[in-house]
């Protein structure tokens, strides 16, 4: 059975949800112990930085001299963020599958740009 644009749209936009839900339970685990070693957090931020890239699009909202956000608010608005960039994504991988095979490569493109940013800084 195919599915429908909606359909790998909606599943994008769930897992752009549940993925900085998941990564904000982990890290508040991980803040309760006190004896973390400095790998795991390394590691932590790697893979979060990676699987949630849209936090890094608040650095400028964090600046000194900007309007104080709560952290509900930014995890909030990089959330969203987050929801878009998985929904598009999806929504391009339908496009690939559904229409022609040379769409798939603009989701890979943007995923290994991302990746590579992160892996720089």
């Amino acid at each position: 059975m195919r599915r429908g644009a909606l359909h790998y749209i909606l599943v994008g936009a769930a897992l752009g949800l549940v993925i900085p839900l998941v990564f904000r339970l982990v890290s508040a685990a991980l803040e309760s112990y006190e004896r973390i070693p400095d790998a795991v957090w390394i590691v932590f931020d790697y893979l979060q930085l990676m699987l949630w890239p849209t936090p890094l699009l608040m650095v400028p909202v964090e600046e000194p001299g900007a309007p104080d956000l709560s952290s509900w608010g930014s995890f909030a608005i990089a959330t969203l963020a987050n929801i878009t960039v998985y929904a598009s994504l999806a929504g391009l991988v339908w496009a690939g599958l559904a229409k022609s095979r040379w769409i798939l490569a603009l989701p890979l493109v943007i995923v290994a740009c991302i990746w590579v940013e992160v892996w720089r800084t």
